[in-house]
């Protein structure tokens, strides 16, 4: 998958480190903290180096500047112009020349296997995409060379013991509940995302194997640990904060800080093999080793991918305790014969229905169905006699496994990241997928994997929101859909009078319509068509309207209303939102 550019990406490139930098606590543990964090990143990149360095998100590269020095070719990539800046001044402070390129880690400017060693100090959570960084920083990694990556670390022992004491001290305290602590998430204010030892080695490890970790500091930041230094003798204080180090050097999952050196993976060695020639104490809170993805060319983001990671797990809950859930989804069953009746005709035969008529055929899987009565409907429609039941919602799959009870063995339930689906070859007659696919942000590995699963001629069924991504819904199709609702009277429209617009992103779930607008265009590249129907040119209409009401009270403007929607086919503006799609393996 080529790499992302700059217009693709958030390239902060006003950032500044004054401003995060004067938040620091102050003190005899600050001191040796920004004293050890100047030097370890030093001393680990010019370890075993020679030839050419590349330092990306480099700040005011102070770190390429000291490996200049001694005598290495370095390369700056920085974002920031105000960084680039800097980085200029401090060439000229150091007396040597650096290479400097404005850019961001996601898109590196350089040929592959190109540097002997690749360092990001402290910055891998200011990537919009870190999974992308750091392909692109293994890229330019020569085959015997070195990734340095280190980071604060918000899974320490000073975060655990820091964090426990705020939720008791936010207990016993109401009125300051608000107020931020040091060590509470900077996400989204500073980074993209928390780093701890676990999830930087479950990232870098998909695509490399673990040279060594280096801790820095212990209980750096913790309440109360300046003022204990600040009472005891300095020299004690400086004894106390040095041994503390040395704990953390051999235990980095616990530190402060971590540094990790990594080296590329040979053709015969198995994933985590790194990791397990280290030290028992260094594999403390250490990721579990993992396989690469498969298909990692066809890859938006991976299983380590620690942004995507909590996008799901965001998505997901907020999808099972949003409060007005039923409220949207007793307007979703009251539009279903609007639905029906555009895709097949009847306002009281489904889709689903009319593909269950081209079987029976002996084994199907019904994939990321947000409806809890699918699998049942399509049983029930004589679809195969065998079904799969395939979701990424735990809750949603518990409930279907309950409901599908009756049909015993015939139904086997399985708990699946549609986003990283795992099926066995040539195992389906036919796949059935619905809406949850508006979630997967893999679309070509998602399709690509059915077609391995599909037996020769086997048939995919793809019922889905294919509307503007993330229901931002363009100003043309808007205007169309509020003339037609300036047609239904006040009585019958649900909320209040005004216009609908387009979805406020920060009220979606995190991953909803998040490639919708792509999704044909991806499942038709790889199939053949059998047939295609599109609907919902009005989309959100029915569900600001009380339709069963305007079906008993006046039935003939819900026709009014229907015949204009069908009757904008043509109209360029009227971009269908939903997609019926019946596709051949090849």
């Amino acid at each position: 998958m080529p790499a992302p550019t700059v217009d693709d990406l958030d390239i902060q490139d006003a950032w500044d480190n004054v401003p995060l930098r004067a938040r620091w606590p102050t003190g005899l543990d600050n001191h040796f903290y920004i004293n050890r964090l100047a030097e370890v990143p030093v001393e680990e990149t010019l370890f075993g180096a020679s030839g050419r360095v590349l330092e990306v998100a480099a700040a005011e590269a102070v770190h390429s500047c000291r490996l200049a020095a001694q005598g290495l070719q370095c390369h700056v990539l920085e974002p920031s112009e105000t960084m680039l800046g800097k980085a200029r001044e401090r060439m000229d402070e150091f007396g040597v020349q650096l290479h400097l390129t404005r850019g961001i880690a996601e898109a590196l400017p350089y040929p592959d296997q190109s540097f002997d060693r690749v360092l990001i100090d402290a910055a891998i959570d200011h990537l919009s995409d870190p999974d992308t960084g750091v392909r692109e920083m293994v890229r330019v990694l020569k085959p015997d060379g070195r990734f340095i990556v280190s980071f604060v670390n918000y899974g320490s022992l000073a975060v655990r013991l820091s964090r426990a004491m705020y939720r008791m001290h936010r207990r016993l305290v109401p009125s300051r509940r608000e107020e931020h602590r040091f060590w509470d998430t900077p996400v989204p204010t500073e980074h993209t995302f928390e780093c701890t030892y676990r999830n930087i080695g479950a990232l870098c490890g998909q695509y490399l194997e673990l040279d060594r970790a280096v801790g820095v500091s212990l209980l750096w930041g913790t309440p109360g640990w300046a003022p204990f230094l600040n009472v005891i003798r300095q020299p004690l204080a400086h004894l106390v904060l040095q041994a503390g180090d040395r704990l953390a050097r051999t235990m980095p999952g616990v530190a402060d800080y971590v540094l990790m050196v990594w080296r590329p993976r040979t053709a015969t060695e198995a994933p985590g093999s790194g990791l397990r020639h280290l030290a028992p104490l260094a594999r403390v809170a250490a990721a579990t080793p993992a396989a690469p993805p498969r298909r990692l060319e066809t890859l938006r983001v991976t299983p380590a991918d620690p942004i995507y990671q909590q996008r799901a797990h965001d998505d997901l809950a907020w999808e099972e305790g949003w409060g007005l859930a039923q409220i949207v989804a007793r307007r979703v069953e009251a539009a279903r014969p609007w639905g029906y009746r555009a895709l097949t005709g009847d306002a009281q035969r489904s889709a689903l229905q009319v593909f269950a008529a081209r079987g029976p055929f002996a084994h199907a899987a019904l994939i990321g169905s947000e409806d809890d009565g699918d699998a049942d409907a399509w049983l029930r429609a004589n679809g195969s006699q065998r079904l799969d039941v395939i979701d990424l919602n735990r809750e949603r799959l518990g409930r279907v496994q309950q409901r599908m009870q009756p049909y015993g063995e015939r139904v086997h339930c399985r708990y699946q990241d549609l986003n990283f689906l795992d099926l066995a070859p040539a195992q389906y007659d036919a796949v059935l997928v619905g809406n949850g696919l508006n979630r997967v942000v893999n679309l070509e590995f998602f399709f690509d994997e059915i077609a391995h699963a599909l037996r020769p001629q086997g048939l995919l069924w793809v019922l889905t929101y294919a509307g503007e991504r993330r229901h931002a819904y363009a100003p043309a199709r808007l205007q169309l859909i509020n003339e037609a609702l300036q047609r239904v009277p006040l009585r019958y429209r649900f909320d209040d009078p005004s216009p609908i617009e387009a979805a406020d992103p920060t009220k979606l779930a995190p991953l909803r319509a998040v490639r919708s607008d792509e999704i044909v265009a991806v499942a038709k590249a790889r199939f053949d068509v059998v047939d295609e129907r599109y609907s919902a040119r009005l989309f959100p209409l029915p569900m600001h309207i009380d339709l069963p009401a305007l079906q008993r009270d006046m039935p003939e403007l819900l026709d009014e209303l229907f015949e204009y929607e069908q009757g904008l086919a043509a109209h360029p503006a009227a971009t269908p939102c939903s997609a019926l799609l019946v596709l051949r393996k090849r």
